[in-house]
């Protein structure tokens, strides 16, 4: 055992709850404790000296108590701030995942933020490079406050939810169940950016020992980042005023759709659609005439070597 935490503060006569950690003895030596809460988080790191990293490891396990518990109500920590302020002290130091049972109802409310994509139309911003985010499914269609926060959460610190996205979970299956009913309660969050360390992510069965299906997933440590061998393009617009009436007489063809979505917005989500496809069609439209597309430089700069006849007073002639 790595180590535990118990409750401080308890209900009856006896502790009780709490988080236990466990790893094989061939890789305890490399495994050290970052932080304990005793209400229910535990922050482990796993050394990139001894795994062969690119960047340390730290995995949060958290409890969070339902609403509804005598626990919540004795206890005065926030344990969404919590987790998230463990996030971001030590997202600089390493790569940082998040799992366990967080009692939060999340349904299929997006948690990633949009972007604005300002690199589609300008060419002085940077994109950052993720994975494809794919759309994330759960059989629990249920929201509840927590998971609300979580979602903010999720938003706050660019975490992302591995259930119903990742893995053998396609369709974010049920984590919990009771003769009341099914839910999803146990995640696991990680960033885009980390997805490559996760494997076979998947929910085992139920047993008769518990309420709660495992969750199941391997951390690849063995394994550096591959490189991409195909060479990375950047796309944005370079506005041409000599080319202004092509891209009206190109967005006149789409009139008949733009009043369309206009004149059919009766909900906020008509709203949205509407605005995501008028942009969509806005920018299509200026990429087919003002669009244009370059490879990126790599950051990477390798020294010419010289030949043994250059030296310094040749260094300053090619300056000149």
């Amino acid at each position: 055992m790595v180590t535990s935490v118990n409750r401080k503060k308890n209900i009856g006569q006896r502790e009780e709850g709490g988080i236990a950690v466990f790893c094989k003895n061939n890789i305890f030596e490399s495994i050290s404790i970052e932080k304990e809460y005793d209400h229910g988080i535990v922050l482990i790191k796993f050394s990139k000296l001894y795994f062969n990293l690119n960047d340390d490891l730290y995995i949060c396990f958290a409890y969070i108590p339902h609403k509804k518990s005598n626990f919540y109500h004795i206890c005065d920590n926030d344990f969404h701030d919590d987790i998230e302020n463990i996030f971001l002290e030590y997202k600089y130091k390493g790569s940082v995942i998040v799992c366990g049972d967080m009692n939060s109802r999340t349904g299929e409310i997006n948690d990633v933020l949009e972007t604005d994509n300002l690199e589609k139309y300008i060419d002085c911003v940077e994109p950052d490079v993720f994975p494809a985010i794919s759309k994330r499914c759960s059989m629990d269609k249920v929201i509840n406050a927590y998971g609300r926060k979580l979602i903010q959460l999720c938003y706050n610190t660019g975490l992302t939810i591995a259930n119903g996205r990742l893995g053998n979970d396609s369709c974010g299956s049920y984590t919990f169940c009771t003769s009341r009913g099914q839910s999803v309660n146990d995640y696991l969050l990680v960033c885009p950016e980390n997805y490559y360390i996760i494997k076979n992510f998947g929910v085992i069965d139920f047993t008769e020992f518990s309420d709660h299906a495992p969750l199941s997933y391997e951390i690849c440590l063995n394994n550096n980042i591959q490189c991409n061998s195909l060479p990375s393009t950047h796309k944005y617009l370079k506005w041409d005023s000599s080319k202004n009436q092509d891209y009206i007489q190109l967005l006149s063809q789409h009139n008949e759709l733009l009043i369309s979505l206009v004149g059919n917005m009766n909900s906020a989500d008509d709203v949205n659609n509407a605005v995501r496809e008028i942009n969509r069609i806005l920018y299509d439209s200026a990429f087919a005439i003002f669009g244009k597309t370059v490879l990126k430089r790599s950051p990477t700069y390798v020294k010419r070597h010289d030949n043994d006849w250059f030296n310094q007073n040749c260094a300053s002639a090619r300056q000149d």
